[in-house]
Formats: C-alpha cells, structure tokens, sequence
C-alpha cells in the first residue's frame, strides 16, 4: 500500500511541487500526458549504466528537471551545472559513436 504523502515524495524526488502539478477532473497527477523527452531519458540511462553520469548525483537530478520540463525550466546555476556535466557527457558519447561509425564505415 502506498503511503499518503506519496505523490509530495515523488515530486519532491523529481524536483517539482505537487500543487503545481496538472491534474485531471478526478484529481490524479497527470504523468501519461507530459510531454518528455524520452530520448534525453534513454540516453541519460545509458550514461549511469556506463558509469560516467552518478545515479541521483546533481547532475542526473538536473538531468531530469530538462526532461520533465525542458532546459529552459532550469536555473542559471541549474543550466551551468547541464552544460558542465550532462551536455559535456553527451557530446564525448556522440563523438564517440560517430568515431565508430565512421570507422566500420571506412574498413568495408
């Protein structure tokens, strides 16, 4: 059984207040409607799994504020921090992968 305060939890834990949370006529958060950036998600997911992003570290705490409700959400310091850790994790994994792809493509 869940708690009662367990939806001020969950928000609290994704950074955002419960009472400014959209919510349906029956008075239900409404999750399955936002619009997220599963993209970000995935790729954010694949960097804890490769150990160079910290799992509920700041940085993946931001991470989530950006795909929840987009960079622009964020706070100056928010949006340093993103570009410092996140963005520059990011980028080295692109170059990464396209340093690969590149390299099958030029051995056929």
């Amino acid at each position: 059984m869940l708690r009662a305060d367990f939806p001020e939890m969950l928000f609290a834990h994704l950074g955002t207040n419960v009472a400014n949370a959209p919510r349906y006529e029956t008075g239900e958060e409404d999750m399955i409607g936002r619009d997220l950036d599963f993209d970000l998600h995935n790729a954010i997911q694949e960097l804890i799994a490769e150990g160079v992003l910290e799992e509920n570290a700041s940085a993946h705490r931001v991470a989530r504020l950006v795909i929840h409700d987009g960079f622009d959400s964020l706070t100056p310091a928010q949006q340093a921090l993103y570009d410092a850790v996140v963005t520059s994790a990011l980028r080295k994994r692109a170059g990464e992968s396209e340093g690969k792809r590149l390299g099958v493509a030029a051995s056929y």
